[in-house]
C-alpha cells in the first residue's frame, strides 16, 4: 500500500525530469548493492576457508624441558 502510495505521489507531482533522474539513481543504487552483496560473499567465503585451515592445523606447543606437545594429542586430558 505504502509502495503504490509512493509511486502515484512521486508520478503526480514530481516533473518529467526529475522522475527520470529519480530512477537512475535508484538503478544506480540497485546496482552498486548487488555489487557489494556479491562483495560480501567473496569476503565471507575467504573467512570461512581461513577458519576451515586454520582449524585444521596442528598446535605444537613449545615445553620449557625441550620436549614438544601437541595440543589437540592432549585436549581431552585437560593437559592444554
Amino acid at each position: 500500500m505504502i509502495k503504490r502510495f509512493k509511486i502515484w505521489l512521486v508520478e503526480k507531482y514530481l516533473p518529467a525530469c526529475a522522475r527520470l533522474e529519480l530512477q537512475d539513481q535508484l538503478q544506480r543504487a540497485t546496482r552498486e548493492l548487488a555489487a557489494a552483496q556479491q562483495e560480501i560473499q567473496v569476503l565471507r567465503s575467504y573467512i570461512n576457508g581461513l577458519h576451515r585451515a586454520l582449524r585444521s592445523q596442528r598446535v605444537i606447543i613449545n615445553v620449557s624441558d625441550g620436549k614438544e606437545v601437541v595440543a589437540d594429542e592432549h585436549y581431552d586430558q585437560g593437559i592444554v
